[in-house]
């Protein structure tokens, strides 16, 4: 017996393999960042490692941040994309008012749980900075490339739910960028806060896919 699907059973369809296959990508413990909330919270750039002399500073939560992060048993893995994240500058390289930061920071660390049940990333751990600075005055974009910035910081909340992430990524090792002709070192404080999409969004998109294929079906047929 031949079964023929109507177009609206075809869009169903659609829509029953799209749900399918968004569940089969995203893990149950996956946490999309809230691009509405956080960014980068204190931040500084210096001339030196140790951050003796600060020569750029910058306001709480500049930038949006994006992207997803997860913690499964003593492991935390994260995926931040920031974008247009400012520090002002002090005037210690000439013209250069400022550097705008277009970053990813990525990283699996383990954590250990403390007292009051925080996810506190465990001691010596490094995490990798991939991105761009671009000076604001005087100066031209340039290229970061961390591979072993030192990472502290903890997270609280229910890795099943919702997580509350305040991430240090130090300039110890090679968090650092040639700003205007000059070396500079930076930390970043990115606060996040990442929580399981909402249950309509998986069905929202399931509607798109399933639309979009009805539509591309209707339009050959004019044809």
């Amino acid at each position: 017996m031949r079964v023929v699907f109507s177009s609206a059973g075809r869009v169903g369809l659609s829509l029953i393999a799209a749900l399918f296959l968004f569940s089969v990508a995203l893990p149950a413990t996956a946490l999309t960042i809230d691009s509405t909330s956080g960014g980068l919270g204190l931040a500084s750039g210096c001339s030196d490692p140790a951050c003796f002399d600060v020569l750029y500073d910058t306001v709480t939560n500049s930038g949006t941040a994006s992207g997803s992060l997860s913690v499964s048993g003593s492991v935390l893995d994260f995926s931040i994309q920031l974008d247009g994240a400012s520090l002002g500058s002090t005037g210690g390289d000439g013209r250069v008012a400022g550097v705008v930061f277009h970053v990813t920071y990525t990283g699996q660390v383990t954590v250990s749980l403390d007292p009051a049940n925080n996810f506190v990333i465990d001691p010596g751990q490094s995490a990798q900075i991939t991105g761009i600075a671009t000076p604001i005055g005087a100066g031209s974009p340039v290229a970061i490339d961390a591979t072993s910035s030192l990472l502290t910081g903890v997270c609280s909340g229910n890795p099943a739910g919702a997580l509350q992430c305040g991430l240090i990524f130090s300039p110890t090792s090679d968090f650092e960028a040639v700003i205007n002709g000059n070396v500079r070192y930076f930390e970043h404080t990115v606060n996040v806060f990442a929580a399981v999409p909402e249950p309509g969004t998986a069905v929202l998109m399931g509607l798109g896919l399933g639309g979009m294929a009805g539509v591309r079906r209707r339009s050959r047929n004019a044809a």
